[in-house]
């Protein structure tokens, strides 16, 4: 799971940080805590996250899904969080 948090119009040069599989090695809380608390240090910035675990993605704005080391789909969280669709896959196999 890649997910990627836009940042509103008023940052029009905002910072982004991109994150491969932090927080791997903990378990699920902490991984959910600490997904917050970068993304609550970084409200300004774009945040692109490699997730160890694709239930975090409903945290983020937009997801890509990949697959093979392909992007199988991607779009906005609340568009793909719907039955059929490769988002929701990886949320029931999570």
């Amino acid at each position: 799971q890649l997910v990627e948090r836009h940042v509103g119009e008023q940052h029009p040069r905002p910072g982004r940080k991109q994150l491969d599989e932090v927080g791997s090695g903990l378990d699920g809380p902490a991984q959910a805590l600490l997904v917050d608390r970068v993304l609550a240090a970084l409200p300004d910035s774009g945040v692109i996250w490699a997730l160890p675990r694709a239930d975090l993605a409903r945290k983020f704005d937009a997801a890509m899904v990949m697959r093979g080391g392909r992007v199988v789909e991607h779009g906005a969280v609340a568009e793909l969080d719907r039955d059929g669709t490769a988002f929701a896959a990886a949320m029931d196999s999570a």
